[in-house]
């Protein structure tokens, strides 16, 4: 009888250690578990004190500007919807669909579009310089206040697509295309520049007399080439600038 209660006593021991074994794993299982979001919660806080010590050299304060833009991606302060990119459709006002129409910080802007060829080059001289320059001062003083002129450009690979013969093409015109073709995708290094001249403004008149002044400078030698752009043509180069489709369905 005495034998029984010392293994009792033995088991009930055992039990116990096996408890607070337990109980010390599980204790160490927690530890683990809420110090994985603590060390997040330490990387993050470096991240912010880091990222308020940066100084942007053209708008200062990374903190702020950081808080600007999240404060920027919703609209009224009072319903606290979130705004999507600046969509663009064609405006109704022309026919031709040349001109784009948008909404921007609750105003509607129209813009159009300008492909151009450039006057300026490594072997210009300092008289066409000069005359150049002016004729761009002249230029952008004519736009006045009310509209915003941008200069886009695009450097990239060139691709070449073979040109549509006649049906009655002779068959040295076959070869000297083929021949043509091979030597412009044989280019090593090749880089092609594409300019345009973008008009912004809030009034659809405006633009439109504010475009036709650009071109009489356009026509002074401001560029050599040049082309408003144009329904598909124009929602391309848009969908390019945003890298998505950014006109309303």
């Amino acid at each position: 009888m005495a034998q029984f209660q010392r293994d009792s006593g033995n088991k009930m021991s055992l039990r116990s250690e096996a408890l607070i074994a337990l109980g010390v794993a599980v204790k160490g299982a927690g530890l683990i578990t809420n110090a994985i979001p603590f060390v997040g919660v330490l990387i993050g806080s470096f991240l912010v004190a880091l990222n308020a010590l940066f100084v942007n050299p053209s708008q200062g304060s990374q903190l702020l500007i950081s808080i600007r833009y999240i404060l920027s991606q919703f609209g009224d302060n009072n319903k606290r919807y979130w705004r999507k990119d600046r969509y663009f459709r064609f405006s109704t006002k022309d026919p031709e669909r040349a001109v784009l129409e948008s909404k921007y910080k609750g105003r509607t802007h129209y813009t159009l579009v300008y492909k151009v060829q450039g006057t300026v080059s490594q072997t210009s001289f300092d008289d066409d310089l000069l005359y150049l320059k002016e004729v761009n001062k002249n230029a952008i003083d004519g736009l006045e206040k009310d509209t915003v002129r941008t200069t886009i450009n695009f450097i990239g690979i060139p691709r070449t697509k073979p040109k549509t013969l006649n049906s009655n093409a002779t068959r040295e015109m076959q070869l000297r295309q083929k021949t043509l073709s091979r030597i412009v995708t044989g280019l090593q290094d090749t880089q092609v520049l594409e300019t345009y001249i973008v008009l912004d403004n809030e009034s659809y008149e405006s633009l439109m007399k504010k475009a036709r002044a650009q071109e009489v400078f356009f026509n002074q030698g401001m560029v050599v080439t040049y082309h408003m752009l144009k329904g598909d043509e124009l929602k391309k180069l848009i969908n390019k600038l945003y890298a998505n489709d950014n006109f309303t369905k």
